[in-house]
């Protein structure tokens, strides 16, 4: 049987220290994933509102919204698990984000496909 907790505010015990449900809810991620590759194509190998990924080429691809954000005004950060390879972001929307994996190395400034993690932090529509 489920249930429903409504509160205005958490507090510890000691009622020191309180936060508001707003606050906590604009601090949850919207979205995120841990995207591996298998052949040359994304998938999550853990996710939170990720429908679908479209392989936009080497070490580009598309990370569509489950549920859409409010509008294209939301902040996203995220990392690859190599220490020579960047994740930026190259577009986005209220439907997806497109992000790309470059390694950076001394020899080498390529596209590469690579495991990466990425959070997008805004409002849901």
């Amino acid at each position: 049987m489920a249930s429903i907790l409504r509160v205005n505010t958490l507090t510890d015990a000691s009622s020191n220290n309180s936060t508001a449900m707003s606050v906590i809810n604009q601090g949850v991620a919207k979205a995120w994933a841990k995207v591996t590759y298998s052949g040359g194509t994304p998938s999550s190998a853990d996710s939170t509102n990720i429908s679908s990924y479209n392989d936009d080429g080497t070490g580009d691809y598309d990370a569509n919204f489950t549920n859409a954000m409010s509008s294209s005004d939301y902040s996203t950060s995220g990392m690859s698990v190599f220490n020579t390879r960047v994740i930026t972001i190259k577009a986005f929307d209220a439907s997806f984000a497109e992000f790309q994996i470059y390694d950076i190395s001394i020899n080498a400034q390529s596209a590469s496909d690579s495991t990466s993690t990425f959070a997008i932090h805004g409002d849901l529509a």
